[in-house]
C-alpha cells in the first residue's frame, strides 16, 4: 500500500487507469468502472476519462468528500480508502496474476460476544 496526498489524487486515477488496461493489453480502458463512498453521495457508473465532461468535478469529489474509491475490471482493482476527509489516501493495486497469498490491509475481524441480562428480560422471555 502508498500513501497518495488528496491534491495528488488526478495523477493517482491516470496511473491507476493506466495500470489496469495494461494489465488486460487494453488501452481504451473503457470497461473500467467505479464504487465511490464520499461523505455527502455514494457512485457506481462507469469510469470516468480525463477528456470527459464532468471529470473536473469527479476528481473535486473526491479530494474533497471521498472516503474509498474503486476503480475495477473483472479482473483487477486499484483502492484508495481513508478513514476520514482530513487523512491521506491509503492505495492498493491488485490484478488475478498477482497471487493474493495473505491479508491485504483493508479488512476488518470483528467478534461480537452476545450476553443476555436474564434479570431485565424475564417477563419478555416468559412470554416467549
Amino acid at each position: 500500500m502508498k500513501r497518495v496526498d488528496p491534491t495528488a489524487f488526478d495523477q493517482s486515477y491516470a496511473e491507476a487507469c493506466k495500470y489496469l488496461s495494461d494489465a488486460a493489453n487494453n488501452q481504451s480502458g473503457r470497461d473500467l468502472f467505479i464504487l465511490a463512498q464520499c461523505t455527502d453521495l455514494f457512485l457506481f457508473e462507469e469510469a470516468p476519462d480525463r477528456e470527459d465532461a464532468g471529470y473536473p468535478d469527479f476528481v473535486e469529489e473526491i479530494r474533497r468528500h471521498g472516503l474509498e474509491l474503486r476503480l475495477f475490471r473483472s479482473d483487477g482493482e486499484v483502492k484508495w480508502s481513508r478513514p476520514d476527509i482530513r487523512s491521506e489516501f491509503l492505495m492498493r493495486e491488485l490484478t488475478d496474476r498477482i497471487e493474493n497469498t495473505g491479508p491485504v490491509g483493508d479488512f476488518f475481524d470483528e467478534e461480537l460476544y452476545l450476553d443476555i441480562d436474564t434479570k431485565r428480560t424475564r417477563d419478555l422471555r416468559g412470554k416467549g
